[in-house]
């Protein structure tokens, strides 16, 4: 005997129905108008039937299905569950709707599963890690800094509602402070620590203290104590699932960023065609808009940072021996120029990658920069300012370091150097009053150039690009050609100012070995 489909109508809280007893509810009259729509099979409604549970539970039971698994291992087994009435009346629904549309497909696909009468348990967890191969892929979380800009994998708070035997009467539930002194911390986690800690982090600690030492709970003297004010903390889950979903957030906007950054090695938007030596962890590459002069360039580092003040040692020292080479490059060029060096951290919430541009001019123009720089700066944004407008970075005490010591992290700032001679530097308090093209500007005025060059610039053609890119590799070729010239020469003269002749040899062969040219 077929069985057919009815609308039921949800069981109401009786406890004494009967095993096996049911009700059937005639159906309501409908509006003429509607009736000559729904024609008539379905003009006169349909009666709905309240049934048992006891009934229904012992009709469907509980149904397992095995289906074959596509990597031929045997079978994987699928837990479902019988439909509630209010689920077969959904469905019902959905099946007058498709037959007003004419959709006959649907209709019997839905009609197929009323009759089924069951559906197929998810499990939550398989949904959140799997992927569409079924495994299950590891993700690390990141969180990201937004003022410095340090990426650094996220910590959980690890709040703990152990009881502690410490209190007078064995009741005393550990609290925040307890868990944070009594946890055994090695000198790598409170090294890992000290590194993830911000000064948000520190003021928000603050003002925690602030907060709980004005509420009056001290001791008779007048002291605060931290052991006896722990207690338990309220609504833990809440909070941790608000941190996750933070941590979660944090994530996605660093795979965002790196995704969408063209100056990242790994990212789909990288310009391969523009790079023209490279280095362990830095490399040297064209500019890809038409630039101030045919040899302007930037360099840059492979990771993601925001600015220079974020860098590690070793990167930091391989950016300076990119700048040494372009200065000795053109130096010993035969129109002997000079050139300048110069960063625009700015939106360090938005992490941009950093870059140092670099841009070479004439001798004449090259000993009037200093000059120049130095009073746009002093008459850069507002006359007053909260920060030093101009910071001589000769008054540095490790004048190697450039800017790095005398800007605090996560400040935007500009500094600029002129050759291997240290510059100026400037922090910038209100980015809308700084422009961002602030020494394309100057430059420019130097030059005397139109401002198209500098004023919303278009991308250069992909042969230009590489045209540039073939001349600096000359460039590099022959500087390194000479210096190894240099040092054969040098080494048939040894026995005459040894020691400056080793040092010469050092630094010529450091450079043939940190660049390697494409």
């Amino acid at each position: 005997m077929k069985r057919t489909y009815l609308l039921r109508r949800p069981k109401d809280d009786d406890e004494e129905e009967d095993f096996y007893s049911q009700e059937a509810v005639k159906a309501k009259p409908i509006d003429p108008h509607l009736a000559r729509n729904l024609g008539p099979t379905f003009a006169a409604g349909k009666d709905f039937v309240r049934a048992s549970q006891k009934s229904q539970n012992e009709f469907y039971g509980s149904q397992k299905i095995v289906e074959a698994s596509t990597s031929g291992g045997g079978g994987t087994e699928k837990e479902y569950r019988e439909m509630t009435h209010d689920e077969r009346n959904n469905l019902s629904a959905s099946i007058i709707k498709a037959e007003l549309k004419g959709d006959k497909e649907k209709v019997e696909k839905l009609k197929r599963r009323l009759q089924e009468g069951i559906i197929e348990i998810k499990s939550k967890k398989g949904e959140a890690g799997q992927e569409k191969n079924g495994e299950k892929k590891p993700v690390i979380l990141m969180e990201m800094d937004r003022k410095s800009g340090l990426a650094k994998p996220a910590v959980a708070s690890n709040k703990s509602n152990k009881m502690s035997d410490n209190s007078s009467n064995n009741q005393h539930i550990m609290g925040v402070i307890e868990e944070e002194y009594s946890k055994q911390s090695s000198l790598d986690d409170m090294l890992a620590e000290e590194k993830r800690t911000t000064a948000e982090d520190q003021i928000s600690m603050f003002n925690r203290a602030a907060e709980i030492f004005s509420q009056n709970r001290q001791d008779e003297e007048g002291f605060f104590d931290d052991t006896l004010d722990s207690r338990k903390k309220r609504k833990f889950d809440k909070a941790d699932s608000q941190q996750r979903q933070t941590m979660i957030k944090e994530h996605k906007f660093v795979e965002r960023t790196l995704d969408s950054c063209s100056k990242c090695i790994e990212s789909r938007l990288f310009e391969k065609h523009a790079v023209v030596a490279t280095g362990k962890k830095t490399y040297l590459s064209v500019i890809n808009w038409d630039g101030l002069s045919p040899d302007h360039c930037y360099i840059t580092t492979m990771e993601h940072y925001s600015s220079c003040l974020v860098l590690d040692e070793d990167v930091w020292e391989e950016i300076q021996f990119w700048m040494k080479s372009l200065v000795n490059m053109w130096r010993e060029d035969d129109e002997d120029q000079d050139c300048v060096f110069f960063e625009n951290a700015r939106d360090i919430h938005e992490q941009k990658h950093m870059s140092i541009e670099c841009v070479p001019l004439p001798r004449e123009i090259g000993d009037l920069s200093p000059i120049y720089f130095k009073k746009a700066i002093m008459e850069s944004e507002k006359e007053w300012s909260v920060n030093k407008k101009l910071i001589d970075l000769s008054k540095n005490p490790r004048q190697s370091q450039g800017v790095r010591g005398l800007v605090p992290k996560g400040f935007p700032y500009f500094a600029v150097y002129f050759g291997l001679q240290p510059g100026y530097a400037h922090v910038i308090e209100k980015e809308k009053n700084f422009p961002a093209n602030f020494a394309q500007e100057i430059i420019g005025g130097m030059l005397d150039l139109h401002y198209k060059h500098w004023k919303n610039p278009k991308s250069s053609h992909l042969m230009k690009l590489k045209l540039n890119e073939n001349n600096y590799v000359k460039n590099f070729q022959n500087m390194i050609g000479q210096k190894i010239k240099v040092c054969q020469i040098m080494k048939k003269k040894r026995k005459k100012k040894r020691k400056k002749k080793i040092n010469k040899i050092y630094i010529f062969q450091f450079y043939i070995f940190i660049f390697k040219i494409r």
